[in-house]
């Protein structure tokens, strides 16, 4: 729902931008005529337009969500990237827009955004009568306008700010729900007609479904920012002070200062992308087996990703299997590769002991004018066109602990390990089909 909502959000924020003459009437009318143009384009983009009624400054109508094909080449024009299949997801969902014009004197525009119903894709399934109490609970919570955005943009269309209407959800009869949002607000700036940026924040988000599941998050905060003319050229920042999930079948998780910093740019029409992650501690509980692990790094690097075939890939229906390989490799065919700078872990801690973790890196290219339709009739003929890098660093007391799993006591057998420092070594590469670990060849 919040990815519909921000969705259709983006959508009004890159549309109302205009210029200020002088008068608030003059302005008023300047907007509206605004509106009309963006609204005809979204009708010839797979929305229709429908209900819309207007009383001196302020304006209610809805879209309904008719063609996705149409909606998903549209969004990705403007950058919020989602793939045909997910857009039908949303098919045959309204969604209601209240729009006031100079609502006060800081203000050129505000929105009201908010779900009028379910999408088909959830309300023309077969349910049982439990399930089928828990839809018409989350209609009726529709009907109340529970889920609401709400966004207010400056008198010269620069700046915007808005939030997510808090939402406390209690279990009813029958139903076990319970869903609370608390402190959503974001802001931005929008430049040439684009956002530019966008921060976000979030004081904490709880789902809990009776004994079977709990999410939790607090301290959510999230950064957007366009850095160059392409659509791709973004970089992203987020922050979660903690997250939790509990399961009822004896699993759980819980994360503490997450924090992920990325970027993506364009150049002749490939793409290339950053990501680091840092993650202070997880802990895992699995049918009451603990284990913690403190330190977590992840550095990466992805390069020359071909853009056209990108983005056929993410339209391609994926029941077209044999289009879906052609693109693929289309999209590896510039020489594209992944490169794992840094996958570390500082400590690891179990229910008996504290060890030193692990430290790992790898390179994984593809050669120009990979043939992946000859890869479907030999799967061996893939590795010829594959080259791979990757260093393993493993404590001494981790290892030894590893090889208490009857399973990996083969591997050090078959591959006995180098020495560094007290540290396992594992020197792994694949090129023109030959696989060699710590320089013997794999027969």
């Amino acid at each position: 729902m919040k990815k519909l909502l921000f969705g259709l959000a983006g959508i009004m924020i890159a549309a109302l931008v205009y210029y200020v003459a002088a008068g608030s009437t003059q302005i008023a009318d300047e907007i509206k005529k605004q509106v009309d143009t963006e609204l005809a384009v979204l009708e010839k983009n797979g929305f229709d337009i429908e209900n819309r009624t207007a009383k001196d400054n302020t304006e209610h109508l809805v879209i309904h969500f008719s063609d996705p094909e149409k909606i998903a080449h549209y969004l990705s024009t403007q950058g919020l990237r989602i793939d045909s299949e997910n857009a039908k997801i949303f098919q045959g969902m309204k969604a209601g827009i209240d729009i006031h014009y100079l609502p006060d004197a800081a203000n050129a525009l505000s929105l009201e955004i908010y779900p009028l119903n379910l999408p088909q894709s959830i309300t023309s399934g077969v349910y049982q009568e439990e399930d089928q109490k828990a839809l018409q609970a989350v209609q009726n919570m529709i009907d109340k306008k529970v889920f609401l955005l709400h966004i207010d943009f400056e008198k010269l269309l620069s700046g915007f700010k808005g939030y997510v209407k808090d939402i406390h959800i209690t279990p009813e009869s029958n139903q076990h729900i319970e869903l609370e949002i608390k402190g959503m607000v974001f802001e931005g700036n929008i430049e040439k007609e684009k956002i530019k940026t966008i921060a976000q924040k979030l004081e904490s988000f709880s789902l809990r479904a009776a004994d079977d599941f709990q999410i939790q998050l607090s301290n959510v905060k999230s950064t957007y920012m366009l850095t160059g003319p392409s659509l791709y050229d973004i970089s992203t920042k987020y922050e979660i002070g903690q997250m939790l999930f509990d399961e009822k079948s004896g699993f759980s998780l819980h994360l503490d200062h997450f924090n992920t910093d990325s970027a993506s740019w364009e150049k002749e029409d490939l793409l290339s992308s950053r990501m680091a992650t840092k993650i202070e501690t997880i802990a895992i509980d699995a049918n009451h087996k603990k284990a913690k692990l403190e330190g977590v790094v992840y550095e990466a690097n992805i390069s020359n990703l071909n853009i056209p075939a990108l983005e056929k890939l993410s339209q391609t229906s994926t029941g077209d299997q044999n289009e879906t390989i052609i693109l693929f490799g289309q999209m590896l065919s510039s020489n594209a590769a992944l490169d794992i700078s840094a996958l570390h872990v500082a400590k690891i801690e179990t229910d008996t002991k504290t060890m030193d973790g692990f430290t790992a890196n790898a390179r994984l290219s593809f050669n120009k004018n990979i043939d992946f339709q000859a890869w479907q009739t030999n799967p061996l003929a893939l590795l010829g066109t594959i080259n791979l890098q990757t260093n393993i660093s493993i404590s001494s007391e981790l290892f030894m602990h590893l090889m208490e799993d009857p399973r990996a006591m083969v591997i050090p057998m078959l591959f006995p390990p180098k020495e560094e420092n007290g540290k396992k070594i594992y020197d792994i590469r694949l090129h023109k089909g030959m696989l060699k670990i710590n320089d013997v060849p794999l027969q």
